[in-house]
């Protein structure tokens, strides 16, 4: 009897040293501390913390290094809004962190995922409806974005690439092709896709109210210059380097030469005309063959000056007719007189 109760004795003992070592503290008070792991849930537990199960918190959950100068992340919510908010701050809270880095490899500077208050970044591909990512973007279904997108390199679609205000009432903007065509369309909707736009704008400033090209169902304009083969030129609304092709072309000048018609217009005589071009080599009013070599013709400037010629030359197919009428005329009478003095000789 006596051998058990001294075991009993050294075995409670034994039992309050353990218990000393391992808990301090008493009631709500005082600071807990045990030497080793903790486990609620579990027998084994893994770290110095091990939960099996949720925890819940009224007050949001926090997680950092407090004591090694380390950011803390908080899980927290606001009462009735449904939604649940990660936030980052310093290890004494006193400011925002810097970055919240999200990473699948342990102890990495490197973060797949990188949230900073000014941007934030993903290394690597995302995918978005899909399971493996093929680009460093790959969206499988409809894509909004509110306000801008920007785009440093290329954009890959399987079914085109449609850009709009779905829900401002503006149009869309549809980057599509056909199969086996190798040809790009650029076609533009009304929002719901019923009707052709109106017009499609490209400009490069932005909030204007004048686009510099402007595509509309029934005609496209420029406000600008543009270059064909060559740089645009400020003095042209167009320029091209090679020929051009058209069945028609119509100019609008300022004026037109029926004033060579009117009673008042002075045309230079013949022989001044002839004394002109044997001085001058070439005819009154159109510029010398140097001048077309260096700076080219006015279309509608030489196009008035050559009907003036061609007005200018019926005058003087006109005059030369009534000269020759005249001529013709007297000649007549000269023969009449001739032949009436001659049978008057016969007859004598």
């Amino acid at each position: 009897m006596k051998t058990f109760a001294c075991f009993f004795i050294i075995i409670s003992l034994g039992f309050s040293f353990v218990s000393a070592e391992q808990w301090t503290g008493e009631g709500t008070e005082g600071t807990i501390w045990r030497n080793g792991s903790v486990g609620i849930g579990t027998a084994t537990p893994r770290f110095q913390f091990d939960v099996k199960g949720r925890i819940k918190s009224s007050n949001g959950a926090w997680i950092g290094l407090e004591d090694n100068g380390g950011g803390q992340l908080i899980f927290a919510n606001n009462p009735g809004d449904d939604m649940i908010y990660i936030e980052g701050f310093s290890g004494d809270l006193k400011r925002s962190a810097k970055e919240i880095i999200v990473s699948g490899i342990y102890a990495k500077n490197i973060g797949r995922f990188t949230i900073r208050a000014d941007n934030s970044y993903i290394r690597g591909n995302l995918g978005l409806g899909i399971g493996t990512a093929r680009a460093v973007l790959d969206v499988y279904g409809e894509a909004i974005v509110e306000k801008s997108l920007m785009v440093n390199d290329r954009v890959f679609t399987t079914n085109g690439l449609e850009v709009g205000l779905q829900d401002k009432g503006g149009g869309r903007l549809v980057f599509t092709c056909n199969d086996n065509d190798n040809r790009v369309y650029i076609e533009g909707f009304s929002t719901d896709k019923t009707k052709s736009a109106d017009e499609i704008l490209i400009t490069g400033i932005v909030s204007t109210e004048l686009p510099q090209f402007t595509v509309k169902a029934q005609k496209t304009f420029i406000s600008g210059s543009m270059g064909i083969g060559t740089q645009p030129v400020d003095t042209y609304a167009l320029v091209a380097e090679g020929k051009i092709g058209a069945r028609e072309i119509q100019v609008h000048a300022a004026s037109w030469p029926d004033y060579v018609f009117a009673d008042e217009y002075e045309l230079m005589p013949l022989h001044e005309l002839n004394l002109y071009i044997q001085a001058e080599k070439h005819l009154p009013g159109l510029p010398l063959a140097e001048e077309v070599a260096q700076n080219g013709i006015m279309l509608g400037q030489i196009q008035q000056k050559t009907v003036e010629k061609i007005e200018e030359l019926t005058l003087y197919v006109i005059e030369q007719e009534e000269r020759i009428v005249r001529l013709e005329a007297e000649l007549g009478a000269l023969r009449t007189i001739i032949e009436s003095i001659m049978n008057q000789s016969f007859e004598d």
